[in-house]
């Protein structure tokens, strides 16, 4: 298994305890992700939920933190995907990147553990347009 490490040399050291049969990672920004990072790589991002599709059994995420304009596709399964998920709530994601089979990326995350809830953010109160499907 590889860990997505930005600085050659320095061990990854978790922020939290892991789970037993998954690999210790940190946190790393979504353009440090995008530049530096390739298919099979292990990582924890946070940031919002920008487009959301949910079906019976996989559930789409457009994720993006801020600190670059692209976007990354996260493929979650149902299990992995908590009831409150909705659109520009903060979330934490941990899992692994793959290849894409859509040309407009080239890696997609998928979650090893369950996406957690941050903050939710209440859609009647601050109606922010996006992607709902």
């Amino acid at each position: 298994l590889r860990y997505c490490n930005t600085k050659p040399g320095v061990e990854n050291t978790p922020e939290l305890e892991a789970e037993p049969n998954s690999p210790p990672v940190t946190r790393q920004s979504l353009k440090t992700i995008l530049n530096t990072c390739s298919a099979g790589d292990f990582v924890k991002i946070q940031g919002w939920v920008r487009g959301l599709r949910q079906q019976k059994s996989i559930t789409f995420l457009d994720f993006n933190d801020g600190s670059t304009f692209h976007k990354l596709p996260v493929v979650a399964a149902v299990k992995n995907a908590p009831k409150g998920l909705s659109m520009h709530c903060t979330v934490e994601i941990t899992g692994e990147l793959v290849h894409s089979p859509k040309k407009a990326s080239t890696v997609e995350l998928h979650p090893s553990e369950p996406i957690k809830i941050l903050s939710q953010c209440d859609q009647t109160i601050y109606p922010l347009g996006g992607k709902i499907r």
